[in-house]
């Protein structure tokens, strides 16, 4: 349990990862090639001087890019892949949050056990549940509801319509934070990553806008504000743009005319409704 981790990034992806390693009392440290020589009281290192190699090293990088660069010089000065853990998407720090609150034991023991991939060690932490949705135990329909973000990912935008649909449907809630008051029985701690990978819904329902399951798959996304302005606008047309057949709920006459615009202005080509 006093295993030495080095936190591989300097920015908010990190400082957030770093408060969860607080929150479990796991002796830490940065790996960082421009940030200064300590952060939040803890030692920087570049890579190259890094003085533990064979301690875990867990990416906490969002550009692609810079975080396969960043695994690139710890192989280099002797790092052994297995034991370098990329999180990929933010919503993975959050589910290492509930693997150590759960169970700090499994979560070291797995750790121990993996190839350097979160989707696997999320996925061999969560065996039951993804046991359970490869098989479905009725015809009915499958609905998943999926909410991504601290605060809980909007899930109260959506009332008690997965209670309402569970009358007729198979409904299973999916989310990186831990069940909220009012989820159905049916609770699954997810991230993004793997939310982007579960094939079980066949339709999905979600109150924000988020890449959060293949783009085979209808999505019905809520809107959970009222605006007529957009400060992310080329994320807002990526996710409009992702699913093949995407349903969006508008609130009001302003907002459909900026989303109108959207579809136009970047030339999206799917089945947007």
């Amino acid at each position: 349990m006093n295993k030495l981790v080095y936190i591989v990034g300097g920015g908010t992806f990190a400082i957030k990862l770093a408060k969860v390693l607080i929150d479990n009392s796991i002796n830490f440290e940065f790996v960082d090639e421009l940030s200064a020589r300590t952060l939040l009281g803890r030692n920087v290192y570049k890579a190259i001087d890094v003085p533990n190699v064979m301690a875990y090293f867990i990416i906490a990088i969002s550009h692609p890019q810079y975080a396969n660069n960043a695994i690139d010089r710890l192989c280099d000065v002797g790092v052994i892949r297995s034991n370098i853990l990329p999180l990929i998407y933010e919503s993975a720090a959050n589910v290492l949050e509930h693997m150590l609150n759960v169970d700090k034991f499994r979560f070291w023991r797995l750790l121990d056990e993996n190839d350097g991939n979160f989707l696997s060690l999320e996925k061999k932490f969560f065996v039951e549940n993804y046991n359970d949705l490869k098989h479905n135990s009725s015809n009915k329909k499958n609905i998943g509801f999926y909410y991504i973000g601290k605060g809980g990912g909007f899930r109260g935008h959506v009332l008690n319509l997965p209670l309402l649909l569970n009358e007729n449907f198979e409904v299973k809630e999916f989310s990186d934070q831990p069940a909220h008051l009012h989820n159905i029985e049916s609770y699954n701690v997810m991230s993004e990553h793997a939310m982007l990978d579960n094939s079980w819904p066949d339709i999905v329902i979600n109150p924000h806008f988020f890449e959060c399951s293949p783009s085979n798959l209808p999505k019905l996304t809520m809107m959970h504000m009222v605006y007529d302005f957009l400060v992310y606008k080329d994320l807002v047309a990526r996710v409009m743009g992702q699913p093949e057949t995407h349903y969006l709920f508008i609130p009001s006459k302003p907002s459909m005319m900026l989303h109108q615009n959207i579809c136009k202005q970047y030339k999206l080509k799917n089945n947007i409704v």
